[in-house]
């Protein structure tokens, strides 16, 4: 399971450092469909580091992608 998450986080770190809102948007209807814990997931967009020790918010806001922050914001709060 833990592997699993390190993957899911860093494919989402990179989507914010590029800006792919719609990846973003595919990774979480993605963890949906498996039914992964709502908690665990706002979590992970929060808290979990990739490989390079970065959260996604800290990617999409040192490459600027506003938009990016905005939507995990959205994400985050609106899982249920």
């Amino acid at each position: 399971m833990f592997v699993k998450r390190l993957v899911w986080t860093n494919h989402l770190a990179q989507a914010a450092l590029w800006g792919e809102i719609e990846v973003l948007e595919k990774l979480w209807d993605l963890a949906k469909n498996l039914q992964l814990n709502p908690e665990v997931l706002r979590n992970d967009v929060c808290l979990l580091k990739d490989n390079s020790g970065q959260t996604s918010w800290h990617k999409a806001a040192l490459s600027g992608q506003v938009r990016v922050l905005e939507k995990l914001c959205d994400l985050a709060k609106n899982y249920n």
